[in-house]
């Protein structure tokens, strides 16, 4: 199975198992993703979900899909801009009260749909750890979801 690494998002650890196409143009190969916002609400879902301290790279991500710069998060977060920064870049770790933020921060801002007290409990439980695990997607008639390639939608 061919599948394509989607780093266009700014994350290393995404594969999308179909939901895309290749284009040949002129000395290059196009990528076409399929319904990409509503891919990068699930991809943020699936990091606002998971227990690990978030990476650099999906601080980064989720600032992103809220449109906020750095000084706008900062200053939501009440932190220095120069903060905010050095976690992007991995210079500094996130702190467990700043991750737990971050995500409610973006819980509140995007996921309208979503149950808030399950959010919460999640978030007071994330883990002090820090890693990153693969995620694979799948484009199907309902949309983007998480793969496990076993499985489908």
């Amino acid at each position: 199975m061919f599948m394509h690494h989607y780093t266009d998002c700014g994350l290393e650890t995404v594969w999308l198992t179909n939901g895309y196409r290749c284009e040949k143009h002129a000395v290059r190969i196009q990528i076409e993703i399929e319904d990409k916002p509503a891919l990068h609400q699930v991809l943020a879902k699936l990091l606002i979900n998971r227990r690990n301290l978030l990476s650099c790279h999906e601080i980064h991500f989720l600032r992103r899909e809220m449109s906020m710069s750095v000084h706008e998060l900062a200053s939501v977060m009440g932190v220095q801009s120069e903060v905010i920064e050095r976690w992007e870049r991995g210079e500094t770790g996130l702190p467990r009260v700043a991750d737990v933020s971050l995500r409610a921060l973006f819980v509140g801002s995007r996921l309208e749909e979503s149950e808030p007290e399950l959010y919460l409990h999640i978030l007071s439980e994330t883990e002090c750890r820090q890693s990153s695990e693969t995620l694979f997607l799948t484009y199907a008639d309902n949309g983007w979801c998480q793969s496990f390639l076993r499985d489908s939608c």
